[in-house]
């Protein structure tokens, strides 16, 4: 099981910024691999936290906090900016120059009102999704209407009744087995491991319960018993682990 961790500054930008900069062209992929067609952005970014000394418009000087006594710099090519002033203080990973100028933290803030109802009606799928998540991550109770209405709605995109159908075990208390169990026994392998990777995130007593239950059903297929063991893991518990121990060894994991 991989945990991912946030590790230091994480750099935001905009899709207009980069828009507004040709970025360099790289040598596409293989035909195996897609022929993507890869650009890039120069940047330099900190290899670790420190200050900035100096700054003009053909170098930047910097100190890093794990050897203060050592002045390094690097230069600025004709198509490179600073983004700090000397003074500025940078972390571990943060863009210091380049092509694309990344989001400040006061500039990064959500400065407004999220209207989730007004997601759930909108025509795009991407948007009622949206929604659905964040209707169940802040516990909005008033929008039961409009997403049971989701999840019961045949016509409605997969991922959104599956993201409904979380918010209604999450937030009003249905059972994830009376969500869950149809499309758990769907004949489309994709939207069964779908299912538990929506279970995964749905932290209640009944979804923990219907992940368990298919682990431990030897006639289901083996990729779907894998996934539902690191669903439970996913719960983080001490039921999980008690769980996952002996299914590690009975199930061949």
């Amino acid at each position: 099981m991989t945990a991912w961790q946030v590790e230091d500054w994480i750099n935001l930008f905009t899709v207009q910024s980069f828009k507004q900069v040709t970025p360099e062209q790289l040598k596409p992929k293989g035909i195996s691999e897609g022929a993507e067609v890869q650009v890039k952005w120069k940047a330099r970014f900190a290899s670790d936290s420190g200050c900035v000394v100096d700054v003009n418009e053909k170098h930047l000087e910097y100190l890093l906090d794990n050897n203060p006594c050592r002045c390094r710099h690097f230069k600025l090519a004709e198509d490179v900016r600073p983004f700090l002033a000397a003074g500025d203080s940078f972390q571990r990973h943060q863009v210091l120059a380049g092509q694309v100028k990344p989001l400040t933290t006061d500039e990064s803030r959500c400065v407004g009102i999220c209207d989730v109802a007004r997601l759930l009606a909108s025509r795009e799928r991407t948007l009622r999704f949206t929604g659905c998540k964040l209707a169940r991550l802040a516990k909005a109770t008033e929008l039961e209407g409009v997403v049971r209405a989701l999840a019961e709605d045949r016509e409605e995109d997969a991922y959104v009744r599956m993201e409904a159908k979380a918010y209604l075990c999450e937030v009003v208390g249905d059972s994830a087995e009376e969500q869950f169990d149809a499309i758990l026994k769907d004949t489309d392998e994709e939207m069964r491991l779908e299912a538990v990777v929506t279970l995964a995130e749905t932290h209640t007593p009944t979804a923990f319960d219907l992940l368990c239950t298919v682990l431990h059903d030897t006639n289901q297929p083996l990729f779907l018993r894998s996934a539902c063991a690191w669903g439970i893991g996913c719960h983080g518990t001490k039921e999980a682990a008690e769980v996952l121990n002996p299914s590690v060894c009975r199930c061949g994991f």
